[in-house]
């Protein structure tokens, strides 16, 4: 893509998709793909295959279709969701929406990352990756909205969900 709105579409192979500056609009196809976001406030779709969706400092969409993908939000106030594999989900440093689909998610956040929400964090599949986080470091409580885990400069809450329905097992460190 180019500086302007533009609208990329892969093939059946392994593609690369950059999008750049502009307001884009990027299709994976069914390869495993790359799909590159950057300036603008892009949408990205993975569709078939193990993708890898990269946003960038705007606000992004991102979808990843079918397969076990890998969606990494940016610096945007970004909204990602996962599809049907075991997908790894980054929101980034804003307050960013992630839903995992199906499939045993992983959900990393750093110490970096902003106030997140997970719409349909499973205990039984799906993990929370903090990493560079100690145990310590983390504390949780029970809000209207779900199960929020915060460890000072960012945070998560787990909708729907309370402390009853959660596990340290459910969290990796490090």
């Amino acid at each position: 893509g180019g500086s302007g709105t533009d609208t990329l579409t892969g093939g059946d192979g392994l593609d690369e998709l950059r999008g750049y500056a502009g307001n884009d609009r990027l299709e994976g196809g069914a390869g495993a793909d790359t799909l590159l976001g950057n300036g603008g406030k892009d949408r990205l779709y993975g569709d078939g295959g193990d993708d890898r969706l990269f946003g960038g400092g705007r606000k992004d969409w991102l979808f990843g279709g079918d397969d076990n993908d890998l969606l990494n939000g940016g610096g945007g106030r970004d909204v990602l969701v996962g599809g049907s594999g075991d997908d790894v989900l980054i929101g980034g440093r804003r307050n960013d929406r992630l839903t995992g689909g199906t499939g045993d998610d992983e959900f990393l956040f750093t110490r970096r990352s902003g106030h997140d929400r997970i719409k349909d964090f499973d205990p039984s599949d799906d993990t929370l990756h903090l990493k560079g986080i100690k145990r310590a470091q983390v504390d949780f409580y029970d809000t209207g909205k779900g199960l929020v885990v915060d460890w000072g400069r960012g945070s998560v809450l787990l909708l729907k969900l309370d402390h009853h329905d959660f596990h340290m097992s459910d969290i990796l460190f490090g």
